[in-house]
């Protein structure tokens, strides 16, 4: 939702790792395990190829149409400041220290017992839909985001840095 308000956004390394799962790619495979009576286990994450944090931020920003830009912030910039992983900047986990495997999980046995994924662009879209369709979408505040004051404070901090890349 920050990324589709369009704007300067702050993020997280575009290099990181990513792994996310639709819910519904999820269930749909939860029900074959349990009508095939398959056991074991497998880690059910997604998606079937490699996906990096900016590769999964180009595709909101394309779904959503949205004119963001983005300023990324160094995994040591974001803990300086506080920030939590996944709480703050949703879905990011640092690709480095105690959390570097953390979105590297190998899904082979699931993908071997069935598990399929559909597209991020079609999870990011349905995403979309589903919380305008909310009766309560425009008042309604995510629990898990930065909030625009805060964020603004860490942009203009980056805005003096040499190294911070907008993309």
């Amino acid at each position: 939702m920050r990324i589709a308000r369009g704007g300067e956004v702050l993020v997280p390394p575009h290099a990181d790792p990513v792994q996310i799962i639709d819910v519904r790619d999820l269930a749909e495979w939860t029900i074959n395990l349990a009508e095939t009576r398959t056991f074991g286990d497998f880690n059910a994450v997604g998606p079937d190829a490699a996906l990096t944090m900016g590769a999964m931020l180009a595709c909101v920003r394309q779904v959503s149409q949205s004119d963001a830009q983005f300023c990324e912030a160094s995994s040591e910039f974001l803990r300086e400041q506080g920030v939590r992983a996944w709480l703050d900047l949703p879905v990011w986990i640092p690709g480095h220290g105690d959390t570097a495997g953390f979105h590297q999980l190998s899904n082979a046995r699931a993908v071997a017992a069935g598990l399929r994924f559909r597209s991020l662009a079609a999870t990011v879209a349905d995403t979309f839909a589903a919380w305008r369709e909310r009766p309560d979408a425009a008042e309604t505040t995510l629990k898990t985001r930065l909030s625009l004051e805060r964020e603004s404070a860490m942009l203009a901090l980056l805005a003096h840095a040499p190294t911070t890349s907008r993309w």
